[in-house]
C-alpha cells in the first residue's frame, strides 16, 4: 500500500513535547490572526486619541513574539532524525529501522492508536502542513511499539496520508484502529 518514514525524537517525553508543540503552534495562529487585525482598529483607536507610538510598540512586540514562536516550532520540527521506514501492506505491517527488519502480522495485532505529534510550519505554510504522528501498534501480548511517523508516503508522490492508509485498512481488515483528532 504505501511507505512512510520513522523519526527518532531526541526528547524524553515525546507526548510532552507533542502537547507543547499543539499549544506553541495555537499561539501563532492565534498571533497572526490578532496581526492581521490591529490594522482594522487604527481609525477606532484615532479617534481616541491613541498613541501610534503605543500602536507601533503593541505590533513590534505582537511581530517578535510570533518570530520566536515560529523558530522554536522549526527547532523542534528539526530536531527529528529519520531512522527507518514503516510500510503497511495488504497482509502485514513491515518496519526497518537500520538494519532491522521485523514484520508483523495484522493477526497478532490488537489495536492501532494514530496521534498528531509536531506540526511543521515552514515559510510556505498552507493549510496542509506537513504532520509527523505517534503511531502505537498493540500486540496481543499486550507488548506496544511506539513510532513517530511522517503523515505522508515516500512513495505515490506524498498524496496518500497515513491516516488515509489506516482507514483503509480498518475497512479492508476490520482492525481496531483509533486515530485521535486535535
Amino acid at each position: 500500500m504505501s511507505k512512510y518514514r520513522i523519526y527518532r525524537a531526541n526528547v524524553s517525553d515525546p507526548k510532552q513535547t507533542g502537547k507543547k508543540n499543539k499549544w506553541l503552534f495555537s499561539a501563532y495562529i492565534v498571533l497572526i490572526f490578532l496581526l492581521f487585525q490591529i490594522p482594522n482598529y487604527t481609525q477606532l483607536l484615532n479617534h481616541k486619541k491613541f498613541s501610534w507610538v503605543g500602536y507601533i510598540l503593541f505590533y513590534g512586540i505582537i511581530i517578535i513574539i510570533i518570530v520566536l514562536i515560529f523558530r522554536k516550532l522549526r527547532h523542534m520540527s528539526n530536531s527529528l532524525e529519520k531512522i527507518g521506514i514503516i510500510e503497511l501492506t495488504r497482509n502485514n505491517i513491515k518496519k526497518e529501522i537500520g538494519d532491522l527488519k521485523t514484520i508483523y502480522k495484522y493477526d497478532e495485532i490488537l489495536k492501532i492508536e494514530l496521534e498528531v505529534y509536531i506540526r511543521d510550519v515552514t515559510i510556505s505554510w498552507n493549510k496542509t502542513s506537513t504532520l509527523t504522528h505517534l503511531l502505537k501498534i498493540t500486540h496481543m501480548d499486550f507488548t506496544a511499539d511506539n513510532l513517530i511517523v511522517s503523515d505522508k508516503s515516500i512513495d505515490f508522490k506524498q498524496k496518500i496520508s497515513i491516516g488515509d492508509s489506516l482507514k483503509t485498512l480498518k475497512a479492508i481488515k476490520g482492525l481496531n484502529i483509533l486515530i485521535k483528532k486535535d
